[in-house]
């Protein structure tokens, strides 16, 4: 059997925050959870070898991520801000 291959990078972090979101609403999880971040909040995302994520915020600040660990509105968010990159 032949490991899969993304396309890219991009590709790949939106799949597995598809999946993420796609498990937080089936098990019940609140949109309304926490303020967290916002699209317009996020200057860049990175995929890690580990399959985290590592984001850069417009306001300095670098954190990274397990996709379990962002809530359901975050989760959201930085899938519209995948989705508007080229």
């Amino acid at each position: 059997m032949t490991k899969y291959e993304w396309k890219n990078e991009t590709t790949k972090m939106l799949r597995m925050l598809r999946n993420s979101r796609a498990l937080k609403i089936k098990h019940g999880w609140s949109r309304d959870m926490g303020a967290g971040f916002i699209k317009d909040d996020i200057k860049s995302m990175k995929l890690n070898a580990d399959n985290t994520i590592t984001i850069t915020f417009h306001f300095d600040h670098i954190q990274t991520f397990k996709t379990s660990d962002l809530n359901l509105r975050e989760t959201e968010e930085a899938i519209k801000y995948l989705k508007k990159m080229p």
